[in-house]
Parts: C-alpha cells; structure tokens; sequence
C-alpha cells in the first residue's frame, strides 16, 4: 500500500461492509496478488482476489482459468475457502455446499510464466464421508508434454 491507501478501496466488492484480513503477496514476477473478505467472520465467508502489474498499477478483478467452461471470477464473484500457498504460487480454493467437507469442489491454480493456470480439479457430488483425497478427480495438469521418451 501506498501511504496508508488501499488500492481496492474504490473497486472492492464489499459495498457498505468494511473490507477485512486484506493481504497483499509479491509474485516472483513483481506481480501483486490482493485478497481480502467483508464484513464479520463467519460461515459461508468468500475471500476476492485482484492482481496488479506492479506495485505502480491498480489491481484489477481475477479472472480464473477453467478449462471448458467460462473462467472462474474470483475478483467479482469470490472464491469459497480459498486460501494462497506463497511457497508454491498456489491458490486453493474448497467449496463446500450446506458447510459439509465431504462433498463438494476443490480447485488448485497455480501462477506460473504464462499467468493462472489450473493444475488440479476434484469433485464429490454426494456427501458419503469421504475426504478430498477420495475425491473424483475431474481435471489435472500435465506434468510433463505427451511424446515418446527418449
């Protein structure tokens, strides 16, 4: 932030909430990754996310892949249970329908050169006991480009 301004203040999607746990993570490229929640805590919280250029230019809404289908607007719409490893580049987010983990939707993006990309998708449809692990695996990148190996 610049002397105390929050670059999100005028674009946020928080309307008349407070924004709150607002977090800024400098990428390998120089990039900024903004995230933040409104309001009180409490269940069924989304966070919204926001990448700049650099430290000199404004962040703008995260537009997410999702290969197949129209991408993910993290920045507008907002992610459930969504938390970012600054380890790995990665962002994680569960989404848990009626508050139970065992069902539901898990997405893995990772920052790379080329921008956002999905590495891992995993879905449960029924609500059977079973932990994201067990999950039905529905997408994952490729480690390494199909070919003969030499």
């Amino acid at each position: 932030m610049v002397s105390g301004i929050d670059p999100l203040l005028t674009e946020n999607r928080c309307g008349p909430s407070a924004i709150r746990d607002l977090r800024r993570f400098r990428l390998a490229g120089g990039q900024l990754l903004w995230s933040y929640k409104c309001g009180l805590e409490g269940a069924g919280q989304r966070s919204y996310w926001a990448m700049g250029a650099d430290a000199a230019s404004n962040p703008v809404p995260l537009i997410l892949p999702n290969p197949g289908m129209p991408g993910i607007k993290a920045g507008e719409e907002g992610l459930p249970d969504a938390t970012f490893d600054f380890d790995f580049g990665t962002l994680r987010s569960f989404d848990h329908p009626g508050g139970r983990e065992d069902c539901g939707t898990l997405r893995v993006w990772g920052f790379t050169a080329h921008g956002w990309q999905l590495v891992h998708s995993s879905e449960m449809p029924l609500c059977r006991g079973l932990g994201p692990p067990d999950w039905i695996r529905t997408y994952i990148t490729p480690s390494h480009p199909e070919g003969h190996d030499e």
